[in-house]
């Protein structure tokens, strides 16, 4: 990278604790890590050399870029607090779901980093591999965050508000309800003195087909084929946990008018 961007760091939480030290190894200067919390931003400034804040209006006014990496129904609030930047700044966030424009009363250059990948502290992601989703209407903010981009992942994609909305929606299928759907199925195994690790042969065998396949050509089981005295029994199983039975029914409704549909 032929600059070296200057970074405010907003938020000290999941996304930030990949991103950025990554941030800070291919090249940019990350100026300071704010979080409401001093001490997660004291954790996090210290692995990048940067100084921590808890106080909005004392963050530095000169850095190149101001990232934020917060919760999305905390973003507005936090927008609100910072202070007035000079037309030089550019601010971006890092949300999914959340609109560009919620940043518009920043009056500097606004944009989306966005990593579509789910993102733990202490995880081992390898950052080449995540998408990043990225928007500015400000043609000099989209070429700098599109540098940047490139410098930590292979995909990179320019994408509107919308677009990466939809990303996300679809994210959230395949990732947050897939896991609550793994979890439950290791519930039902474990409050019956059984082993979930029985299961992690096919866990595996169904990813691996959903990466190489088309996934709605290689669906299997009950619902596809109406088994119905195949689905009693299972909700006989679990007739007592109403939101687990729910969500059997309605996935099973949503599998079987699919294939029906087809």
């Amino acid at each position: 990278m032929s600059k070296s961007y200057s970074i405010t760091a907003i938020g000290a939480g999941n996304i930030a604790s990949h991103l950025v030290p990554a941030l800070k190894e291919i090249g940019c200067d990350i100026v300071e890590v704010y979080s409401r919390s001093i001490y997660k931003a004291r954790s996090l400034a210290s692995k990048v050399n940067a100084k921590p804040r808890s106080d909005l209006s004392k963050i530095n006014k000169e850095s190149d870029i101001y990232l934020i990496m917060i919760a999305d129904d905390a973003i507005k609030e936090v927008v609100d607090k910072l202070p007035q930047f000079s037309d030089q700044q550019m601010i971006v966030h890092t949300s999914g779901a959340t609109p560009s424009t919620v940043l518009k009363s920043t009056q500097i250059p606004y944009g989306v980093f966005y990593p579509l990948q789910s993102f733990k502290k202490g995880q081992e992601i390898n950052l080449s591999q995540v998408p990043f989703l990225i928007f500015s209407e400000d043609e000099k903010l989209l070429r700098t965050i599109g540098v940047i981009a490139r410098q930590l992942s292979q995909t990179v994609k320019v994408v509107t508000d919308q677009e990466r909305l939809l990303y996300h929606l679809a994210a959230v299928f395949v990732n947050n309800f897939t896991n609550h759907i793994a979890c439950i199925g290791d519930n039902i195994l474990n409050n019956n003195k059984l082993d979930p690790q029985i299961l992690k042969p096919i866990i595996e065998t169904t990813f691996n087909k959903i990466l190489t396949q088309d996934a709605c050509a290689i669906q299997t089981g009950p619902a596809i084929r109406n088994d119905v005295a195949l689905q009693k029994k299972h909700l006989k199983l679990i007739e007592n946990e109403t939101d687990w039975t729910s969500i059997y029914k309605i996935i099973s409704k949503s599998i079987y008018n699919s294939n029906k549909e087809e």
